[in-house]
Order: C-alpha cells, then structure tokens, then sequence
C-alpha cells in the first residue's frame, strides 16, 4: 500500500515521461491527462510541553536521553541528530551548524557521513538555550571528546545508525503509552 504522496512521485515521473513521449510524437494524447484527486497533506502530531517533560524525566537515566533533548529543542532531523560531530558545535557562543548526516549505504549497508542534507536550505545555524549548552558542556567532558568526534553515540561509542535510535525511541514511547 503505498502512501498518496509517493504515488504522487511515480505518477508525477510517468507524467514527465508520456509529456516526452508526445512532444517526440510517438503518442498523440497523454493518457495521465485525468482528473486528479487533491492531495491531503497528514496531519502532525505533537507533544505539549507536559508530555515532553514526563518523556525526558521518564528516559532520564536512558542513553536516549541525550539525543531526544538535543532533538527537542532543535528539531533536527534524525539523519542529522546522528551526524552532528562536536566542531559543529559552539558552546561559547550557543548554536549548532547542520553540516551533514548519518546515512546508510543501500548496497553496502554501511554508515556514511555524508555533506549532502536532504534540501538546499538544510545547511543552517540554530541557535540553543543555555540548558543545552550546559548539558553538552557536561557530555563533552564526561566523553573526554575531540572536535571530530560524534555527539550522539550508540551503545558501543560509535556512529550511531539513524534507524536503531528511531525504533529505540518508538520502542520507548510505546512502553511509556504516550
């Protein structure tokens, strides 16, 4: 089953392509030329603020902890999350460079570090609140970390897989029936 906006995708490829097809005239009509049903954008969920504090005072203790705070006051995208290094992170001054992403290879199946974000303008600064930079103040010197290193490690301090942290996370909400 697939969801009405990738099937926008296929049928906006297959457009492009019968529009070639009749502009080289080997078809006369374009048979995509039908009505179309308007698309309905998925409504987004989200947490208010007491949901968000039972969550992180729930997961205190957790490794989660640290990339769901991060994320909370953010909104970087997992990809990202999972990317950000520490030289992309300035303390004194308070605020994060998106400047690449953690992706899995679809043929080797490995972890890369990719420059490439998922759009033009995803190549920000944001800017962080104190409360985080204290806490990443402490998570730098508890890791004893180098600018190179990631921010957000897996269990076994290594490059941690965008995927694993979204089902811990999915794994940790369901437990929790928020």
């Amino acid at each position: 089953n697939m969801k009405p906006v990738s099937a926008k995708k296929v049928y906006d490829i297959v457009n492009g392509c019968l529009k070639y097809a009749k502009k080289s005239k080997l078809i006369y009509e374009l048979p995509t030329d039908i009505e179309k049903q308007k698309l309905e954008k998925p409504k987004i969920e989200f947490w208010n603020k007491e949901e968000i504090d039972f969550f992180l005072n729930e997961i205190k203790e957790h490794y989660l902890y640290t990339p769901i705070f991060l994320d909370v006051l953010t909104g970087l995208r997992i990809g990202e999350l999972c990317g950000l290094r520490w030289c992309d992170v300035d303390l004194e001054n308070g605020f994060i460079e998106v400047n690449s992403q953690v992706i899995q290879d679809r043929i080797s199946k490995q972890l890369i570090l990719s420059s490439i974000l998922k759009t033009s303008t995803s190549h920000r600064t944001i800017s962080i609140p104190k409360i985080l930079i204290d806490h990443l103040k402490t998570l730098r010197e508890d890791n004893n970390a180098n600018k190179n290193d990631f921010v957000i490690l897996n269990r076994e301090g290594l490059m941690c897989n965008p995927r694993n942290l979204s089902m811990k996370f999915q794994n940790i909400k369901n437990q929790l029936r928020i």
